[in-house]
């Protein structure tokens, strides 16, 4: 069984919507501490930023939430007019609660795009870097541990092998947004 595992990203970019298609199971790492200036709270189309803001303590990602998320939202559907209708289709997700609206929009993009792999959450751990994640496939019952294209820099192989679980690498492929998959793929139907 091949597990993936990442924290909930606010409309994951391609790379994770290739990783969580390649998966068996996909574990959201809610209990891990939120990083400003990641994706948990923002996508990127091109060059430009579109950012839900949220409030400013440091605290795990379950209990991080948005602080002015509608307003913030219509906000994001007036600068980039192209992409409202696509952005629309997620309005009834977006809520105070970074994890469930994140968690929301990444299913829905993947049930629109063909992507039936489940989503399971991590839990509460004292457990930390590769530990973690070895705990977390080892009770999901993976055998392989499918890694985003930077997780030769940070985990340890060993404890992998040590706990029977190939690490497979993936590929590091194309940023674009889901909201970009999803109006090309509008666009595509219409012609």
């Amino acid at each position: 069984m091949i597990v993936s595992i990442h924290q909930p990203n606010l409309f994951p970019y391609e790379g994770l919507l290739s990783k969580i298609r390649q998966s068996d199971l996909f574990i959201v790492l809610a209990h891990a501490q939120f990083e400003r200036g990641n994706y948990q709270n923002r996508f990127r189309l091109g060059e430009r930023w579109f950012t839900l803001s949220v409030n400013q303590r440091l605290e795990p990602l379950n209990k991080k939430f948005y602080t002015n998320p509608r307003v913030d939202f219509e906000a994001i559907k007036r600068k980039i007019p192209e992409y409202a209708g696509v952005l629309s289709r997620f309005d009834d997700l977006v809520q105070e609660s970074l994890v469930l609206t994140n968690v929301g929009i990444a299913k829905r993009v993947c049930k629109i795009l063909g992507i039936e792999t489940p989503f399971v959450f991590d839990g509460p751990t004292e457990l930390r870097g590769t530990a973690r994640l070895v705990d977390l496939c080892r009770r999901a019952g993976a055998t392989t541990y499918l890694s985003g294209p930077s997780g030769p820099k940070y985990l340890d192989s060993n404890l992998f092998q040590e706990a029977g679980i190939e690490v497979d690498v993936q590929e590091r492929g194309p940023a674009r947004a889901a909201v970009e998959l999803l109006l090309e793929r509008e666009m595509h139907r219409a012609a």
